[in-house]
């Protein structure tokens, strides 16, 4: 597994801005962007392919579950 790269650490809340900041500067091949505002829930990525997509969600679910 790659590493995992903590931009922005610590508890609390970052501004959308500041992580898609964090984001374009750290050489990404590939993203999914999850994200709740007033007009309900937004989802996006580089990817065309679902199971590509759901394969990085599982990923990272697993890094946030053994953290």
């Amino acid at each position: 597994m790659a590493e995992v790269i903590r931009i922005l650490p610590g508890i609390g809340r970052r501004s959308p801005d500041a992580m898609l900041e964090c984001a374009k500067s750290a050489d990404l091949d590939s993203v999914v962007i999850m994200g709740w505002g007033e007009d309900g829930f937004f989802f996006s990525s580089s990817y065309a392919d679902r199971k590509d997509i759901l394969w990085d969600i599982e990923r990272a679910k697993k890094i946030l579950l053994n953290e």
